[in-house]
């Protein structure tokens, strides 16, 4: 299994972070092909406090991304989810 964390405050717009995830997959396709290929599969989780008000609208031309490269993207909200420096997440 592979990961990426990053860590965003002072914005809202968490799924640009995704775009940048999938134009990374997409610069190594062939990649994600022969993983697709033998079995394997993708996914982008965004990760979000539940205590905070956040919204964002994942674009249409995201999910054609998405789905080209045969990714799914998913949202998980963590009511008690704290940032690496041990404070509350906020927006």
């Amino acid at each position: 299994m592979w990961s990426r964390e990053s860590y965003t405050t002072g914005k809202r717009f968490f799924f640009e972070e995704v775009r940048d995830v999938l134009d990374w997959i997409h610069a190594k396709e062939g990649f994600a092909e022969k993983l697709r290929a033998t079995g394997g599969s993708l996914c982008v989780i965004v990760n979000l406090p539940g205590a905070v008000n956040l919204g964002c609208t994942l674009e249409p031309e995201v999910m054609q991304l998405a789905a080209q490269l045969g990714v799914s993207v998913g949202v998980e909200v963590f009511p008690n989810m704290r940032r690496p420096n041990g404070g509350p997440d906020e927006p």
